[in-house]
């Protein structure tokens, strides 16, 4: 019998900040989010595989330089969008992108998000 090895993919985001469009124009006032897709084998892991890819490929850009220092987190939301049966592999595997991060009007996916109090909360079934 072969073993089902599936792991998941999240969209995981940090808000706010759109700091690719902040460090080619710092002028610019971004409501927007630097997303990812993911692929993972739980959202745990999902935010691991993310913190690191914002921490190796961000960290000269001062906010995210602050956020690392204080051992805050390096993403703030996370929604379980799939999964993939072909890979088995965890890894960054689209982004980072710039896009609202956050998916309005669907109630369908697993989310969560880190609130104010250093807290992962699951914010949907």
């Amino acid at each position: 019998m072969i073993e089902n090895k599936a792991m998941d993919i999240f969209l995981v985001s940090r808000w706010g900040v759109g700091i690719l469009l902040d460090e080619l124009n710092p002028d610019l006032e971004c409501t927007k989010d630097t997303n990812l897709l993911v692929r993972a084998k739980t959202w745990q892991r999902g935010v691991k595989v993310a913190n690191e890819f914002y921490a190796k490929h961000f960290k000269h850009i001062e906010v995210i330089a602050e956020d690392i220092k204080n051992g805050d987190e390096l993403c703030n939301q996370i929604y379980h969008i799939g999964s993939d049966m072909l890979n088995d592999t965890e890894e960054v595997i689209h982004g980072p992108f710039i896009s609202h991060g956050m998916l309005v009007g669907t109630n369908r996916y697993k989310s969560w998000y880190h609130d104010q109090d250093k807290t992962w909360r699951k914010t949907r079934k």
